[in-house]
């Protein structure tokens, strides 16, 4: 089938043995395919089966993947394979679960680092014994499987940047592609080191990931080593995309010495600033081989100096927590924060608090934390990201709430709410006080999903939509009706965007045709109904003695006198 296809192959078609693949961007392009396609098949003299022909599709099955217009996502049925697995009890459902994560490795960031806990299992281990940090790891990967990211193709003769990423127990990559300052991924590679690879240098490491992402990308078709490619290296300046921020993994590694000694640290710098029209911040990491990890964000929203160095501060605090790093000291040039976050000064602004508040939660949450003042000019890099931030062009990072909301009152009574019996299930396994058919609630159950204390539900397209509570649907309602987006859409088509925004409650049907129903614009501006309440009858007449008939009767006898008679009658009462 190649040599039949061969004009046409990676052009306008893709073949495999014997399934073809005609691929076209528009409608009258995928007539004149089909056309060519036809042709050559009539020339070869091969027919084919016109029951498992499907024309004019804009999305389908193709070797295991499901290709869509925006680009290829993974196939629904694997993913609901692993959604839907308990964690592995034994070897070989461990082995199990990696056969069906082999399917999905290149839409899944670091597939090798989160799978290590699971292969751990089976690593010279008389007895099996699935740990917490397998459980963490499983349920983390479940909750990356439901919202995977679509991949796309890359255009003729444009340029594609790979990101490497290095750990101890395997090398990552992905490749991307940059369209309107958005950067989109092409393909995942993931590569878990085995015997010597593990102890290579980290500069052997990455020249290994290099290897690997050129031999398992689309674009190493034709190639044997990269000394068939042209690559150029662009050191990188700034995080251009949360996805690549979710890629970028701990590229720390410690020597037997420092092994048996203290922790390493990361340093990061932060630094906020203030404009009359914009605001945004400057965040460095340094690990401690001396690799800068950059970022400019810009603030959509006003604040004070302090309030940016605060922001400033959480935001090198998240990244940090997203790259999996437990020991920061950050340097700061703002005295004032720095004293308030040390205990030095006293936090006296009711805004400043609260972001006191909630920094000193996210420092909880690393295993050692230092802060230190330093001078401005120490601190250039990371003003010279905060200052880029204030400025309309550029690559940044975008953040439009502030981390402190105004204050609003508490609920400190939680109302009951129809989930609870379906979480208490899923995370204790015991049934609520309320159950009255045990079964049946079984069954029920089977359509619901707990991942990190969030229920989510199995929608008809097997995507998982999060279940909210009734206090929070008459503000999914009114958003998606009559929102920014909302186009006062009736009551089906109103309950079918919500389930596509990914949201469920078990009354939306009847919860849609009331508010639909009740909507003082809809009613106002709704079509008129000029159909009668029941069926018309026809009417010869306006009004009585309107029109008149006339008989004649007869023949009679002559009478005398020759008198003669005639009968006259009204049409409406006749």
């Amino acid at each position: 089938m190649d040599h039949v296809f061969k004009e046409q192959k990676s052009r306008n078609l893709e073949v495999y043995v014997d399934d073809l693949l005609i691929k076209s961007r528009s409608l009258p392009q995928h007539l004149i395919d089909l056309a060519e396609t036809f042709s050559t098949l009539r020339r070869r003299k091969i027919k084919l089966n016109p029951l498992k022909c499907v024309f004019g599709a804009s999305k389908g099955k193709f070797l295991g993947h499901l290709l869509t217009p925006e680009g290829l996502a993974p196939n629904p049925d694997k993913v609901k394979a692993i959604l839907g697995m308990t964690p592995p009890r034994s070897p070989k459902e461990v082995q199990q679960l990696g056969g069906r994560l082999a399917g999905l490795g290149r839409f899944i960031s670091r597939v090798g680092d989160k799978s290590a806990p699971f292969f751990k299992t089976l690593r010279g281990a008389s007895k099996f014994q699935w740990t917490e940090e397998c459980s963490l790891a499983f349920e983390q990967l479940k909750k990356q499987l439901t919202s995977t990211p679509l991949l796309q193709s890359p255009r003729a003769g444009e340029a594609l940047f790979l990101y490497l990423g290095v750990g101890p127990e395997a090398v990552s990559s992905v490749l991307v592609r940059e369209e309107s300052r958005r950067q989109f991924p092409v393909y995942y590679v993931s590569h878990i080191l085995k015997d010597a690879e593990a102890r290579y240098p980290i500069l052997e490491k990455l020249a290994l990931a290099l290897v690997m992402s050129a031999r398992r990308t689309p674009l190493a078709k034709w190639a044997i080593e990269l000394s068939e490619f042209e690559i150029s290296y662009v050191p990188r300046t700034a995080i251009k995309a949360q996805v690549l921020a979710d890629f970028m993994i701990d590229t720390t590694e410690s020597s037997s010495d420092q092994a048996a000694g203290s922790p390493l640290s990361w340093t990061i710098y932060v630094d906020g600033a203030s404009g009359r029209n914009s605001s945004g911040a400057g965040v460095v990491l340094i690990n401690p081989n001396g690799v800068k990890l950059e970022q400019a964000i810009k603030f959509y929203f006003p604040v004070t100096n302090n309030q940016a160095e605060y922001e400033a501060l959480l935001a090198g605090l998240r990244l940090a927590r997203e790259l999996g790093i437990d020991h920061v000291h950050i340097k700061t040039d703002s005295l004032v924060m720095a004293s308030q976050v040390l205990g030095n000064f006293e936090t006296r602004e009711p805004v400043l608090k609260r972001y006191l508040m909630l920094v000193k939660v996210e420092v909880g949450r690393f295993k050692s934390f230092t802060i230190e003042h330093i001078p401005r000019t120490e601190n250039e890099e990371a003003d010279v990201l905060a200052k880029y931030g204030l400025s309309s062009g550029g690559t940044t990072s975008e953040l439009f709430r502030p981390a402190v909301e105004e204050e609003g009152l508490m609920q400190i009574d939680q109302c009951p709410s129809w989930m609870d019996p379906l979480i208490l299930y899923l995370s204790t396994g015991n049934l609520h006080q309320s159950v009255k058919d045990k079964k049946k609630f079984r069954l029920k159950a089977a359509h619901y999903y707990l991942i990190s204390d969030i229920l989510y539900r199995k929608t008809f397209l097997s995507t998982m939509a999060r279940c909210v509570s009734e206090s929070e649907v008459p503000t999914i309602l009114r958003e998606v009706h009559s929102g920014e987006c909302g186009s006062h859409s009736g009551a089906r088509t109103l309950e079918r965007r919500i389930l596509r925004q990914g949201y469920f409650w078990p009354t939306m049907k009847k919860d849609s045709e009331a508010y639909a129903r009740k909507c003082v614009q809809c009613q106002k501006f709704a079509p008129l109904q000029h159909q009668a309440a029941q069926s018309l009858r026809l009417i010869t007449t306006p009004w009585p003695f309107a029109v008149w008939g006339m008989d004649l009767i007869g023949p009679f006898p002559m009478a005398s006198g020759a008198a003669a008679f005639y009968y006259s009658y009204d049409r409406l009462l006749q």
